[in-house]
Order: C-alpha cells, then structure tokens, then sequence
C-alpha cells in the first residue's frame, strides 16, 4: 500500500498492537496499511458516506484484510462504542469538522489511549479544544505535499500526576502555541518555518491592498492583519533561540 507522505505520518504516530478506528477513512488506505503491516491487530474503517465505504470495503477485500478490517457507516464516532478502541485518526477535514466530531462523542474520546489528528484548516481552534477538554498535544508533524501544507497531531488524555513523564509532551496553553503548535515551535520544525514563510508573504500582500482603502472595513481587517504579521514574526524568532 503506497500511503501519502501525510498518511505515512499518521500511520507512524498510531501505537503499535492499538485496536484502531480510522474516521472519515475514505478508501481504507490507512487501516489497510496498519492491518496489513501488522502494526495493529484489528481495525474499524468508518465514514458517513456510503459510496467511498464501499470502495474501502472493495480494497480491503482486494488486500485479503476482511477478518481484521470492519468497515461502519457513521457520522463521525456516533457507531464507536466507549472502550471499544484504543486509537483513533480524523484526518483529511477542517479543525473545526474535527472538533465537532470528538465533542458529539466525549464518552468515547474519554476511554483512548491516543487521538492522531489531522486538520487541513482551523488547527489553532482544534488545539484550543483539546487542552480545554483534558487532552495534551505530545507529538507533531508538518507535511508540505502537493503544494499544501499539514499539521499531524498525536494526542493523549491529560493526567496532572504524570504529564511530566510523557516524553516531549507540550501543554501549551499561549496564543502563540496554540496558533503554530507548541511541539512544531519547540522543535523549530523546519516545515514549520517554510509554512510561516508563506503565511508572512500572504499577510504583506493583504497588507498592501487594504492600506490603499479607507473604509471602516478596511481599517479593522488591517488591525487584525497586523496582529497576525506579529504573531508570524513571534513565531520565526524561535528559530533564533
């Protein structure tokens, strides 16, 4: 199973011998991939659509996985069962898709062990979520593919008495952390850095084009573009550190 590079990395962030739902799966490469490497003993591959379901259902068959591999039509966790799995991935929708998801179902989220995130928009909302709702970021990936850039998020549920002793883990709670990624900006992911770039870039350009109005829209939307060109440049200083 030849994966994207940004279902590789979601892939190497799941625990080996986790029983494993994939949400949104799509056309099951990645539970496929998991069964069929022997990361993980079982998998669920779940969407709330029927058609791309049973292309999944197809390729799982084609990959001889049908006794691993069990494919659900669900709306998001809504067909998982509490305890029922260790590890899920949400990967492929919007950060607030994602936190709609795992609000709709606190009683399942509760009982993993880990979370693989993967937001293509909104990752700041989706990271304020999770450390509101007892959740700690303690792994993350940026992915620069086909032209887009994608944050991987491995989370794992909150303990005051031994977040200490989780390797790496960040629980950032500024703005700043938050917006960017608090393991990305600790680890001066050099993907990161290549995605504020471009983030400064489409920021000067909006500033230029708004500085030449004078309405009262224009005004506000330069204030915020200005916080956010400080937020950006706060960011590339860590690189300095």
């Amino acid at each position: 199973m030849n994966l994207s590079v940004r279902l590789q990395t979601a892939a190497s962030f799941v625990t080996e011998g986790s029983r494993f739902a994939d949400i949104g799966t799509d056309h099951g490469y990645l539970p496929i991939d998991l069964c069929g490497r022997g990361i993980v003993p079982m998998a669920i591959a779940m969407d709330v659509r029927k058609g791309p379901l049973d292309h999944a259902r197809e390729n799982i068959e084609l990959h001889g996985l049908s006794q691993k591999i069990e494919t659900r039509l669900s709306d998001g966790l809504e067909k998982l069962s509490p305890g029922e799995v260790d590890s899920i991935a949400v990967t492929g929708m919007g950060g607030l898709l994602i936190r709609k998801i795992l609000a709709a179902r606190p009683e399942v989220c509760e009982r993993l062990s880990e979370m693989i995130l993967g937001p293509q928009s909104e990752t700041g909302e989706l990271r304020r979520y999770l450390y509101r709702h007892g959740f700690v970021i303690d792994r993350e990936e940026m992915i620069l593919e086909d032209g887009k850039y994608y944050p991987i998020l491995h989370c794992t549920r909150y303990h005051e008495e031994n977040v200490n002793n989780v390797t790496g883990a960040v629980n950032g709670t500024c703005h700043l952390e938050m917006e960017f990624g608090p393991c990305l900006l600790r680890d001066r992911n050099p993907v990161l850095y290549k995605y504020l770039e471009w983030r400064r870039k489409v920021a000067e350009n909006i500033l230029d084009k708004l500085q030449k109005g004078d309405s009262e829209h224009a005004s506000r939307r330069l204030l915020e573009v200005k916080e956010e060109m400080q937020l950006i440049e706060a960011a590339m200083k860590k690189y300095e550190m």
